[in-house]
């Protein structure tokens, strides 16, 4: 777990704007899919796949929704598989109305349909070890390469090619290592101070990143009710105050 030493007062509790962000993942390639944003919040950037949960929409709906829509690929709500949940904060000067953005992070590893280029999404496939992390969001270089060592770190036999005699032990080691990915679920709190974009070309209260705090958790994130994420989030602020 790691906390900056700045200190700050602890803001008052703020409404939450729900979102999903979906990374579909190739176990076979060993490989990541990501979206480089063509307009709107974000452009110039390259994150997964996802957008708001509207109005009436469960969070795994909506993400099966925006998956599609952004880049083609059909999955069913169970191929959906819920890791995480992001809170992102800005204290920076200007920006007291802003939500907090409360991000519903999913991981598919199997679908139907064609990958495509959207209005809004330009998909492409990286390894692990060649993330376009210039062009990411601050936090999301953090915890998008910690949910990808749980699919595809490389201390596992999976990621190797296997003997041809041993094709069945290699799909029953693949199936073991997805299954217990599922199990593997996190938090991520982080605050902005304010800071450029250098996308974008100015300043932007979404970045400067400070506060930066990952915990790993047993409970499912069904579990992790909005009142249990704002007393852990004020749990980190007081540590700073």
């Amino acid at each position: 777990m790691t906390v900056s030493n700045s200190t700050m007062t602890p803001p008052i509790a703020k409404p939450h704007k729900l979102y999903n962000l979906i990374l579909p993942i190739s176990l076979e390639r060993r490989k990541v899919l990501l979206g480089y944003k063509r307009r709107g919040f974000g452009v110039g950037k390259f994150n997964g796949f996802g957008g708001k949960v509207e109005p009436g929409e469960t969070i795994v709906a909506s993400a099966k929704r925006e998956l599609e829509e952004e880049s083609g690929i059909i999955c069913t709500e169970d191929q959906l598989h819920h890791h995480a949940v992001l809170l992102l904060e800005t204290v920076a000067p200007g920006a007291e109305q802003e939500k907090i953005l409360e991000i519903h992070v999913f991981v598919c590893t199997e679908w139907t349909g064609e990958i495509v280029e959207t209005e809004e999404m330009s998909p492409q496939w990286f390894s692990p070890e060649d993330l376009p992390l210039d062009q990411m969001w601050e936090e999301t270089r953090i915890w998008m390469k910690t949910m990808l060592e749980v699919y595809l770190s490389n201390d596992d036999t999976i990621n190797n090619k296997p003997p041809s005699n041993t094709t069945a032990v290699s799909d029953i080691a693949t199936e073991s290592k997805e299954l217990s990915s599922r199990n593997k679920r996190f938090v991520h709190y982080v605050d902005y101070r304010g800071g450029m974009n250098e996308q974008a070309g100015e300043w932007d209260p979404w970045h400067g990143m400070d506060t930066n705090v990952l915990e790993w958790t047993g409970k499912t994130i069904n579990a992790w009710c909005k009142e249990d994420m704002m007393e852990w989030a004020s749990k980190i602020r007081s540590t700073k105050a």
